[in-house]
């Protein structure tokens, strides 16, 4: 599956700058105020994860069609900021299948399991060439994610019963935290994908800048991990400490705001 990042990474430079720029800025934007007040903004973070769940059901499910993505990602985004609790559930129980998945699938050698190797990815387009039109971009692009897409449903086909018993053990453990530590689990689920918003978002941006970040991170592979693991418990410390307290300020200040009223009324009636 990192193969295909690597190949996207190579031929990147093609890509439109539109496709790179918007979706990256709007990524770390989104991602900074998910990592930092995810507890104070659960209407926000409900809302980008039920876009990012409504495009890819729409996509990999309803025919791989980005017209299709797109409307049910709206769809899906207006309806999470009614169901915000609910999507703070499935956000974490994915995060659960996601990191037992990883640690499943990279742990395979080491866990006496071997995969097959499925067919190989063919690239949409070289490495050198002039710059794609914004529609041609959105086709190669298109072709990467549903060869990722492709890869992915591939290791799970080929998922072994020790594989799929890392991942019942994680979704265990989410319920787990969910049932018992409400606040600490939305905390360190808004941090997670806050990070996970920051750093992609700041991988297509470089990208657009000519660097190969994905190339960097592989090489140094331990560090990244350890600055991801930094900022998810700086992230959860910091909603956990901060957003309460906030949030008791906005109400005692509603609370000032309707005291106020009637008394406001009182002094119009000349009472």
């Amino acid at each position: 599956m990192f193969e295909i990042i690597q190949i996207f990474e190579r031929t990147s430079g093609r890509i439109n700058p539109v496709i790179m720029i918007a979706p990256g800025v709007l990524a770390v934007i989104a991602g900074l105020i998910v990592w930092l007040g995810g507890l104070g903004f659960r209407k926000v973070l409900s809302a980008i994860l039920g876009a990012v769940i409504g495009w890819v059901v729409g996509f990999f499910i309803i025919g791989k069609s980005m017209i299709a993505a797109s409307v049910l990602s709206v769809a899906a985004a207006v309806t999470a900021t009614v169901l915000n609790r609910m999507i703070i559930i499935i956000l974490a129980v994915s995060l659960a299948v996601s990191l037992g998945f990883i640690v499943a699938h990279h742990g395979g050698p080491y866990l006496g399991t071997t995969q097959e190797a499925g067919p190989a990815f063919t690239n949409p387009v070289s490495s050198e060439g002039p710059t794609l039109s914004i529609t041609e971009s959105i086709k190669v692009i298109k072709a990467y994610i549903i060869g990722f897409g492709d890869k992915v449903q591939q290791t799970v086909v080929d998922m072994s019963v020790i594989g799929w018993a890392i991942i019942g053990v994680m979704i265990i453990i989410a319920i787990v935290a969910i049932t018992y530590l409400w606040n600490l689990t939305s905390a360190v689920c808004s941090a997670v994908l806050g990070a996970l918003l920051i750093f992609g978002g700041m991988v297509l941006l470089l990208l657009y800048k000519g660097a190969m970040p994905v190339t960097v991170i592989d090489q140094k592979a331990l560090f990244f991990a350890a600055v991801f693991g930094a900022m998810v418990a700086f992230g959860t410390l910091e909603q956990l400490v901060l957003c309460p307290w906030f949030e008791g300020r906005r109400n005692k200040r509603k609370e000032i705001q309707d005291e106020n009223v009637p008394r406001r009324k009182n002094l119009w009636r000349g009472s």
